[in-house]
């Protein structure tokens, strides 16, 4: 073949046809790639955020404080016959569990918002 009839050869002229439709699939495929990646690194954060905020609650000693208070709060809360008897009768022990309960239930709001 000489480079006459090279240059000419009508492969190129079908292959120049099809340029765009390839180009235009790379492109498709590596967005694709791009949101599957997104999604994964979203997933991977929330589940170290919840883990993080678990072995902070577990570790933490403020907590873990909090944890014992409500115990003994709860213990002696069996003894009223409402939660509004327990609240004027042992303020500092319905404190106790209401701040215990409340950090739970923010991390509750946390889960159910998936955010963790």
């Amino acid at each position: 073949m000489s480079s006459e009839t090279w240059i000419n050869w009508p492969f190129w002229e079908q292959l120049a046809k099809v340029a765009p439709l390839a180009t235009t699939s790379i492109a498709l495929i590596a967005a694709t790639i791009a949101i599957i990646s997104l999604r994964t690194q979203v997933a991977i954060a929330r589940k170290r955020a919840a883990i993080d905020v678990f072995l902070k609650t577990e570790m933490d000693h403020a907590m873990l404080k909090a944890y014992l208070e409500y115990e003994d709060g709860l213990r002696e809360s069996t003894s009223y016959p409402s939660a509004d008897d327990f609240s004027k009768a042992e303020p500092e022990k319905y404190m106790a569990v209401r701040v215990y309960l409340d950090v739970n239930e923010l991390i509750c709001i946390g889960i159910n918002n998936k955010d963790f």
